[in-house]
């Protein structure tokens, strides 16, 4: 029963982008949610989780990140799971100063085995650490050196 509850908000959510063509043109209308790693924009080759991301999703972006697998059942290092922009979901997380928690969560479980985590850049040569707004970005510095 539990299990239900917690993927029903991100089958919603998932349908939502389903039904808003303004969003997602391209998204294929009979595609089953998969994972967090299923790519449903196809001209910006995004994941479900950056799209949720992106559209401040918090509830399904949470489940989504716990449904992540441990590093080593990965499909490819999650450094290099990125959209066409060259963002990865670290680069999405780190836009915005409301996901800090969910970034901080991500680094501490990925960062000791990705250590490309933190460093990868997309097309524009930034870092996740880079683009983030810069009262994060003196946190999040701030908590790299505790490490």
């Amino acid at each position: 029963m539990a299990d239900s509850k917690q993927k029903k908000p991100i089958e919603v959510r998932y349908a939502y982008f389903k039904k808003k063509p303004k969003y997602l043109p391209e998204m294929s209308s009979d595609e089953p949610l998969e994972g967090p790693f299923q790519r449903i924009s196809k001209s910006y080759n995004n994941t479900f989780l950056h799209i949720a991301i992106r559209f401040k999703e918090k509830h399904p972006v949470n489940q989504l990140l716990r449904m992540l697998p441990n590093q080593e059942n990965l499909p490819a290092p999650l450094w290099n799971i990125k959209n066409n922009e060259g963002n990865s979901i670290l680069h999405e997380l780190s836009s915005s100063d409301s996901w800090k928690e969910s970034a901080t969560d991500v680094v501490e479980r990925y960062n000791g085995k990705d250590q490309e985590l933190l460093i990868a850049r997309n097309e524009l040569g930034e870092t996740p650490i880079f683009v983030q707004p810069a009262m994060v970005r003196l946190r999040c510095f701030s908590f790299l050196l505790r490490k």
